[in-house]
């Protein structure tokens, strides 16, 4: 079995992933909000469930992807995503279970064991393992939470009109988000994932486009960032928050746990 294979694969899945610039969720501020935006960002980074849609577009890689991700203490959701990478396209299911992301592909499915249908990662431990070198992105998270916690530093917040988005009423914003500011007013993972945006981009201002609707959710962030020095650009419109959803990781004899294949396991 080609694990090199598996990993490059897994790599530039969890690339795409990375580049959406949704890291962990679920640390959530460790300060009160000081403006309209930073409300906004923690009422909706606090809502049960949130369902969301995205694009990503960066050098190589686009796609569009969505799912349904869990708020609060303890980050999990699910969510599919057709990416095209390298002009090959590529279907992905995923399954967030706190810090393990669990992957399935056919380009990942055809090189496993029979009866695996799974690629498990824990995040943790693959940002910790020399040897493992996941195109250095394995330590972010996919889901909205990483994104609201970026609009905790926002700053220089100019209001630029009213705009509806998906039929409901919004008022568009434009801001600069601190990324210092931000990393001062998260914890936990939320707080790892804005430090390695910092050092990712190389720099400590993110221009981000917000829209926040009557009720106060956020509703749609557009992003333009650096990823590992690679411009990547991110579209997410956020909906029907809700009570939390129950999320299932796949059973066991279907997965392959690629750190343990790799020896960066333990």
């Amino acid at each position: 079995m080609r694990f090199s294979a598996i990993a490059a694969t897994a790599g530039a899945l969890v690339l795409a992933l990375a580049l959406a610039g949704c890291g962990g969720s679920g640390g959530g501020s460790a300060a009160k909000p000081t403006n309209a935006i930073e409300v906004a960002a923690l009422k909706t980074s606090q809502a049960g469930s949130v369902r969301a849609d995205f694009t990503i577009s960066a050098s190589g890689v686009s796609g569009t992807g969505s799912g349904v991700f869990n708020g609060g203490g303890k980050r999990s959701g699910q969510f599919t995503m057709n990416v095209n990478s390298g002009g090959k396209q590529i279907s992905i299911d995923s399954v967030i279970d706190g810090n393990t992301i669990y992957l399935r592909s056919p380009l990942i499915s055809q090189r496993l064991p029979g009866g695996k249908q799974w690629v498990k990662i824990d995040l943790e431990k693959a940002a910790k393992a020399a040897n493992v070198n996941l195109n250095g992105l394995i330590g972010t998270n996919p889901s909205p939470g990483g994104a609201l916690a970026y609009l905790q530093g926002s700053t220089a917040i100019k209001r630029v009109g009213s705009e509806t988005v998906d039929g409901s009423p919004t008022t568009h914003y434009r801001v600069v988000v601190d990324l210092q500011q931000a990393v001062n007013r998260a914890s936990g993972s939320d707080k790892d994932a804005l430090e390695q945006a910092i050092k990712g981009s190389g720099s400590s201002t993110q221009p981000v486009d917000v829209w926040v609707d009557a009720e106060g959710y956020v509703r749609k962030l557009e992003v333009q960032s650096q990823a590992s020095g690679q411009p990547a650009d991110l579209t997410m419109k956020m909906h029907d928050f809700g009570s939390p959803v129950p999320i299932t990781p796949p059973a066991t004899n279907e997965v392959v746990d690629l750190l343990q294949a790799l020896g960066g396991g333990s």
